[in-house]
């Protein structure tokens, strides 16, 4: 899906799912700027919660919680270092979604955490 990548783990207490973006999508998203800077827009997280319910539960209706950004995921370091692997995982107990991303052999960033109802 796209959005949401692929399921790579799953446990009763959580599920998580991870993508990188192709070249193509980097290249689109990076059309995105504040200034001169390329980063990603806030309504993909968004859009990664939407593909995580559909995939889920179908077409039902939900809503986003308690949404909260933390930090920026910037995609001009993407070009030097190569794309981030963006990571979505869901607390099933909760229903608390954490957005995460790190270029390869970083640290873990949260970007944004968000509950869906």
């Amino acid at each position: 899906m796209p959005f949401l990548g692929v399921l790579c783990d799953r446990s009763a207490d959580e599920l998580v799912w991870e993508q990188r973006f192709s070249e193509f999508e980097l290249a689109f998203l990076s059309n995105h700027r504040v200034g001169t800077v390329k980063l990603l827009p806030g309504t993909c997280y968004i859009e990664m919660a939407r593909a995580m319910v559909r995939q889920q539960h179908g077409e039902a209706c939900f809503a986003l919680t308690d949404v909260a950004f933390q930090s920026i995921l910037f995609l001009d370091e993407a070009e030097l270092r190569g794309p981030p692997t963006v990571r979505l995982a869901l607390d099933a107990a909760t229903g608390r979604l954490v957005v995460t991303s790190r270029l390869e052999s970083g640290a873990w960033d949260t970007h944004a955490a968000m509950t869906a109802r």
